[in-house]
């Protein structure tokens, strides 16, 4: 093997397990001053022979790199290298020479020391093993805390990891005074397979943040520059919630200005400013950093970007077929003011075969009342006769792998719903890219959508429509108590010959409230085959109140409504509220939100092309670890970043751009909804509005806990007699099955039942049996002892994955359901940790 000095040091180095000797006798003829060797040193001990050498080594840091690149045209950095060649140990003091060799008498290996061993007494050396075959850097890094965990002595690892992650080298010094090398007699090479893979920042690309046009005069920045310039030397800076001395404080603000996405030669700009003590000599390497460093961006970004968005849009009041030129094979982008006829257009105008499916069954059902289209809402991919095809976004994806769709238009009706939908990325991503690659022709429909929100997904033509609309004002309706009192009572102040439209997001405090005022409709997933709901389709009307969960969120026309309430139980997006609104094709009745008081809060954004970097990052994790596994940590997002589909495993790739878009949302409800590009704005003056208790819908509450009690109650008792109480109440039927079966008692599952969080403890517990895990959690917890939450997260990590970290990002309130299943556990919300009271038994089980 050859090792290369100066300008080829960057060529790609391979090797085989059979090279391993070549390599070790390769490195111990090269002996290249340490980089701890200083110029003067050299000359004083050694002559002027080595002055050259020495030069080279500080100008072009002549190491030998332990790694293959990518590009031997680009710089060494995290992102060109390719291959880990062989492993290196930097070790300082850790062990000794003697305890070292001692201790590793399993594989080859070659030792050295350093150039500073001994100055201070202590044993500086490097080791170097050639390993089984060359490993993807990413995958090395991933074994971190595996290899550190194997190279340790007592509980101090003598493993430095720094080149795995900072693209450093390393050189083999000259044979000094108390030089000392050591070749292991061992024949086995090292396999870095058999570390277990654990915690590791996703591996950045590289890739700078690009600017948004505009951002260079961001009033924002401007102030991050004044807030460093105005402090001293030796005062504090606060960045992003935590505070810095100043030399830590410049980089840190230029991670947050290039969150505002400003270009990088105004950045670089203020940097020098920012530098006016000339105190740095390399600002502009800062400003690369922290631009590559960047993970989130700032919403006013965001919003530049979208208004920096460049498409010619028309007026019009309705569409007409020439509006609109579809050509063959390419994607097209329709958005348009709700209520110009974009449904109308595609279905009755355009003469061409048409599949129209949109992501509600509720809007296909009405598309096809007074049409004699085809409909489909099922998966079984049966194609049709018609020339024009409803169907549902689930159906089509059946056509898809189905058909040949080449004669049809395809059309996707509320397209927005594509990033908005998180419940269901899944089933959105898996059409998505089934259209993506695809050579058919496409045409995506929305009132709201802004295609800067999902760049991943490109259109050929993009055709703009706005409509000449009044502009409508929405009233603000503040509450500081419970939103379904403060519902009810603005319900009764209105005039009890109103139609009101209301969008409250919880069936289940829906249908309270519906006990409250009797008179009131509830609309939600139940209510598909209600006479009423069809009759609501069919008429394009409603009559009194109507609360609806998301079923008539869009799509559907109502006419005569009065007023149109949205409750806001989450953080509805700017294009969900206009959507709701739009609802009423008369465009006359009044529009309020229902609100609890919002605090402003600095929001930052995580940036799409990051998010992919995890979510590429996970989906390695996933291969190596499995689902399972990923699940046992309580993996966050599993079923949005993948999907299953028959026996294989898709990267969800709306997963990023739905991630951003979700932050976005909530930061746009927080800051300050910006209607107006939608024809919407909002009322200044915020008006009050009591939630004080309502005395009818408290009793409703009471009564049916008291009710559901007593029921619960029967439930058990029948099910320890054998007998299923009722539909509702099955699982606690079977889960008391199980206790019974599994050898309780009836006295001991009856106990057990008593609290229904116990006895879905002890579901999990039976009904998902890992032997394994149990017997680790047994040995490491010990009953009486308090755990912390970060110890009991790397202890059930490390049980599962066999690493005490994961890249994986979990929910950590998931290792307390996981406690929870094996024992019997006391919160200490103080101390931010848990103590073990007890070891939660089950009948069948032998204890270790």
């Amino acid at each position: 093997m050859q090792f290369q000095l100066a300008s080829d040091v960057w060529e790609k180095t391979t090797y085989k397990t059979i090279d391993a000797t070549n390599l070790i006798e390769s490195i111990k003829s090269l002996k290249i001053p340490n980089q701890g060797v200083t110029h003067q040193h050299l000359v004083e001990n050694y002559g002027s022979q080595f002055c050259d050498l020495t030069k080279q080594i500080k100008a072009r840091n002549p190491y030998l790199f332990p790694y293959s690149v990518k590009d031997p045209n680009k710089k060494l950095i995290a992102s060109n290298i390719d291959k880990l060649q062989f492993l290196v140990l930097d070790i300082d003091d850790s062990c000794s020479i003697k305890q070292f060799i001692e201790l590793n008498k399993k594989y080859k290996y070659y030792l050295h020391t350093s150039t500073t061993h001994r100055v201070t007494g202590i044993d500086k050396f490097r080791v170097i093993f050639p390993i089984t075959e060359a490993m993807d850097i990413a995958d090395a890094i991933s074994r971190k805390n595996a290899i550190q965990d194997y190279f340790s002595f007592g509980d101090k690892t003598y493993l430095d990891t720094s080149f795995l992650i900072k693209g450093r080298g390393f050189v083999v010094p000259i044979e000094l005074e108390y030089f000392f090398e050591h070749e292991s007699q061992n024949e086995e090479v090292l396999d870095l397979n058999i570390f277990a893979q654990g915690f590791v920042r996703p591996v950045t690309t590289g890739e700078k943040i690009k600017a948004v046009e505009g951002m260079d005069s961001a009033q924002e920045v401007e102030d991050l520059v004044k807030l460093y310039l105005s402090k001293k030397d030796d005062e504090l800076v606060l960045v992003d919630g935590r505070e810095y001395h100043r030399n830590d404080a410049f980089y840190k603000i230029h991670i947050e200005i290039a969150k505002y996405r400003v270009s990088e030669s105004y950045q670089i700009a203020l940097a020098h400013r920012m530098n006016m003590d000339g105190k740095r000599n390399s600002v502009e390497m800062t400003v690369d950093n922290a631009r590559k460093a960047c993970r989130h961006i700032d919403i006013s970004a965001l919003k530049a970007k979208s208004l920096n968005y460049s498409v010619e849009t028309k007026k019009t009041q309705f569409l007409k077929v020439e509006d609109v030129n579809i050509e063959q094979g390419k994607k097209h982008l329709l958005t348009a003011t709700t209520g110009t006829g974009k449904t109308t257009l595609v279905l009755d105008k355009i003469d061409r075969k048409v599949i129209f499916a949109a992501p509600l069954n509720s809007i296909i059902e009405q598309q096809s009342l007074n049409r004699t289209y085809d409909v489909l809402t099922g998966t079984s991919g049966v194609f049709p006769t018609t020339e024009k095809i409803l169907c549902s976004y689930d159906a089509l994806i059946s056509l898809l792998d189905k058909n040949d769709l080449s004669d049809y238009l395809i059309v996707l009706d509320e397209f927005h719903r594509t990033l908005s939908d998180g419940f269901r990325i899944d089933k959105m991503s898996g059409l998505l890219e089934r259209l993506k690659g695809s050579n058919y022709t496409i045409l995506c429909m929305s009132g709201t959508f802004d295609p800067t929100h999902l760049e991943w997904f490109k259109f050929d033509y993009h055709f703009d429509f706005k409509a000449d609309r009044q502009i409508r004002s929405v009233q603000v309706l503040e509450t500081t108590g419970k939103l379904d009192n403060a519902l009810i009572r603005f319900l009764r102040s209105l005039k009890s010959t109103d139609n009101n439209l209301v969008l409250f997001d919880d069936k289940k405090k829906a249908l309270a409230i519906k006990k409250v005022l009797p008179d009131i409709t509830v609309i939600s997933a139940d209510s598909k085959e209600d006479e009423v709901y069809k009759q609501f389709l069919a008429l394009e009307e409603i009559k009194g109140t109507v609360l609806t969960t998301q079923v008539l969120l869009e799509g559907i026309n109502l006419k005569n409504l009065d007023n149109i309430v949205i409750v806001a139980t989450k953080f509805w997006s700017e294009e969900q509220i206009v959507q709701f609104y739009e609802r009423d094709r008369d465009r006359k009745s009044n529009c309020f939100i229902i609100r609890k008081p919002i605090k402003k809060a600095e929001s930052y954004i995580p940036e799409a092309y990051k998010e992919k970097e995890y979510q590429n990052s996970f989906y390695r994790e996933i291969n190596k670890l499995g689902i399972c596994k990923a699940e046992q940590i309580g993996a966050k997002d599993l079923d949005k970043l993948i999907r299953h589909e028959a026996s294989e495993v898709y990267m969800n790739l709306l997963y990023p751009y739905w991630k951003q878009k979700a932050a976005m949302d909530i930061a746009n409800f927080r800051e300050g909804l910006q209607l107006e590009k939608y024809g919407y704005k909002l009322i200044e003056t915020v008006e009050k509005i009591s939630s004080s208790s309502v005395i009818a819908l408290d009793k409703v509450k009471n009564l049916s806990k008291e009710i559901k009690l007593k029921d619960y109650s029967l439930a058990v008792e029948r099910a320890l007699e054998g007998e299923r109480y009722s539909g509702e109440f099955s699982s606690t039927f079977n889960m008391i099955g199980i206790l019974l079966e599994n050898g309780f008692s009836n006295v001991e599952a009856r106990d057990i039942a008593s609290q229904p969080k116990e006895l879905e403890a002890y579901k999990d517990r039976i009904t998902e049996p890992l032997p394994t895990f149990e017997k680790v959690l047994y040995k490491e917890f010990k009953v009486g002892e308090f755990y912390s939450a970060i110890d009991a997260k790397a202890i059930i990590t490390k049980a599962i994955t066999n690493s005490p970290s994961t890249t994986i990002r979990v929910n950590p309130n998931y290792y307390l359901k996981l406690l929870t299943r094996y024992f019997h556990i006391k919160r200490k919300t103080a101390k931010k940790g848990v103590e073990i009271e007890g070891i939660r038994k089950i009948k069948s089980e032998i204890f270790i």
